[in-house]
């Protein structure tokens, strides 16, 4: 089960180590394509899952807590 103060640890890995829970990732400009997939990847390897991006949306990467929620639903 994926905690934000987990998912935390995994953004910071990818570049962005001054985000909180509440930080509007979804809008965030150094969120690019190139840390957004390292991040994916980053997550299917630290909770052993393989996300399925067909359903996910913008609005599953807004915040920490919606993409904690959105891990533990694929999981």
């Amino acid at each position: 089960m994926a905690t934000p103060q987990e998912v935390l640890i995994i953004l910071a890995k990818t570049g962005l180590p001054d985000v909180d829970e509440n930080s509007d990732l979804a809008n965030d400009s150094r969120f690019d394509s190139v840390k957004l997939i390292t991040f994916i990847l980053l997550i299917e390897e630290a909770f052993g899952i393989r996300l399925d991006l067909k359903g996910f949306e913008k609005k599953q990467f807004r915040n920490v807590i919606a993409i904690a929620e959105a891990i533990n639903q694929q999981s």
